[in-house]
């Protein structure tokens, strides 16, 4: 779906608040009572008229001589290895057409690349934690992309015995970057609110009617779900493309590749200073988990409360430019950035994926139980339950795998290992708990619900084959008895050929007589 269906969803709910507020605006005009007509006027004024008035007085603007710039999107996706024939075809064909002409770097010969790539997955994806950089690229020549998107680093890294993920560096362009800065810079407050359904008393003794609300949510909240979405959109975008190159698993299936998103700033958070701001761009102080006294990682970046079927699993890390420390040998200070997080974080990224995958199966386990209660246990069925647990063990093939070619238990050792350490346990933040260990609770439900699903499965089927073989075997029953009485009538006729003489003539007879008619 089209940028992961955010656009579509925001469309929706924009259709339906303005359906709602022309009703409401036409409903006094049909009201003869002056009273209830005067009523209904004011109700109308107070939701869509008057401003959402939460928190008003309140700023998420930026801090004077403050600022907050976003410095990359370190981005992961998977492609499975019996696919290799195609990612060997995609790099040739990245390097040929997409190798950026930004920057100089050092020229290999197509020998060598060549010989690389063939030996991608003899050599160098099945030894442990191997790693292969494909280059730098842009899509200059696709103005959309390149509005979005300067360039981009490429690296193949061995994920499991199945699958290979694909870590991706994205730089992005000047002008998706203001986008960005002028929202976190900006007091944003939202106009519109969103519709939601409920019952409310009628005007009877007793008894309930259907009504329409407007639900408004918090400024700063509503600002970091906004900057998220850009940083979804600008994926999408890229993905989109890639697509053309790769088979991405998750990108094929709708599912947003999780991404860390890269931000620098002289700010430092702090309890109760400018906590509005930060609430605004996703970094909580209660939420964040250090990586150093320069680098905070927030594992669960601010939303609103919303009802939505979008599962986003970036997570922001914010960087102190004035305190980094700097080294030589880099162009620049994103580039060495998004190199020191990329590999301080890499013990991360086999946790990042199963949390993002388990978001995703949860929905489809749901969606598959119903499927199967539906299905009744008669024998026309049969054929529905046998394409059904085909299609379900299609689906459940990635978490499967997943689920058991890595050793979970040793990942959320090495990640734990990542965050400093103190000896007074009271004064450490522990919450990378919330990718470390939740993650794996959840990926045990999932499986729990798969074995549910896939034993209901099979019961249905050893049923309804019980049905399917009994009916089979009543239909063989009177089959036979049909080939005993025609053997039977047979052997009489070869005794008596006489009688099968009159028998044709009486056949004989009756087709005349219909032929005539």
């Amino acid at each position: 779906m089209k940028f992961y269906g955010i656009k579509r969803e925001k469309l929706i709910e924009r259709i339906y608040y303005e359906k709602a507020k022309f009703y409401s605006f036409l409903m006094p005009y049909f009201e003869v009572n002056k009273d209830k007509r005067d009523l209904k006027k004011e109700w109308y004024n107070r939701i869509f008229q008057i401003q959402n008035r939460f928190r008003m007085d309140i700023s998420n603007s930026i801090p004077p001589e403050g600022y907050f710039v976003p410095v990359s999107i370190i981005t992961i996706e998977l492609i499975a290895k019996e696919d290799i024939k195609q990612l060997k075809s995609g790099i040739k064909r990245l390097i040929l057409k997409n190798t950026s002409h930004k920057f100089m770097g050092g020229v290999q010969s197509w020998k060598d690349i060549n010989d690389s790539i063939d030996n991608l997955f003899d050599e160098n994806l099945f030894s442990n934690n191997a790693w292969l950089e494909c280059g730098r690229f842009d899509f200059a020549q696709n103005k959309k992309l390149s509005n979005h998107i300067d360039y981009f680093d490429l690296k193949l890294i061995n994920f499991s015995t199945s699958y290979v993920a694909v870590e991706i560096h994205i730089y992005l362009a000047d002008n998706r970057k203001k986008q960005i800065v002028d929202i976190v810079n900006q007091n944003y407050r939202e106009d519109r609110g969103v519709v939601y359904e409920h019952y409310s008393r009628n005007a009877k003794v007793s008894g309930a009617k259907k009504s329409v609300s407007i639900k408004r949510y918090n400024n700063s909240f509503l600002k970091s779900e906004l900057l998220s979405d850009l940083i979804v959109e600008s994926k999408w975008y890229l993905y989109n493309e890639l697509s053309k190159f790769f088979p991405f698993i998750l990108h094929k299936h709708g599912i947003i590749p999780p991404s860390l998103n890269l931000y620098k700033t002289n700010l430092v958070n702090k309890p109760k200073e400018d906590q509005e701001f930060w609430d605004s761009i996703g970094g909580s102080w209660h939420k964040g988990q250090l990586l150093s006294p320069t680098e905070t990682i927030f594992f669960e970046p601010n939303v609103s409360s919303r009802a939505s079927d979008l599962q986003k699993n970036d997570i922001l890390l914010v960087i102190n430019e004035e305190n980094y420390p700097m080294q030589e040998g880099y162009y620049s200070f994103d580039y060495q950035v998004t190199l020191d997080i990329s590999e301080k974080t890499s013990g991360l990224f086999k946790l990042i994926i199963i949390n993002t995958l388990n978001d995703f199966y949860i929905s489809l386990g749901a969606e598959y139980r119903n499927k199967v209660n539906k299905i009744r246990m008669k024998r026309r069925f049969l054929k529905k339950l046998l394409k059904l647990r085909f299609e379900f063990e299609s689906d459940f093939i990635l978490f499967r795998r997943i689920n058991g070619e890595i050793d979970w238990e040793k990942e959320k050792a090495n990640a734990v290992e990542i965050f400093p350490d103190d000896a007074d346990e009271s004064l450490v933040h522990k919450k990378y708990k919330v990718l470390t260990e939740f993650p794996l609770v959840v990926q045990e439900r999932v499986e729990k619900v798969r074995l549910d699903i896939e034993n209901i499965l099979e019961q249905k089927l050893t049923i309804t084959g019980h049905i399917n073989d009994y009916i089979n075997s009543y239909k063989n029953y009177r089959l036979n008895l049909v080939m005993l009485v025609i053997s039977g009538a047979t052997f009489i006729f070869i005794l008596y050929p006489e009688l099968a003489k009159r028998l044709a003539q009486q056949i004989n007879i009756i087709f005349l007589f219909f032929n005539i008619s």
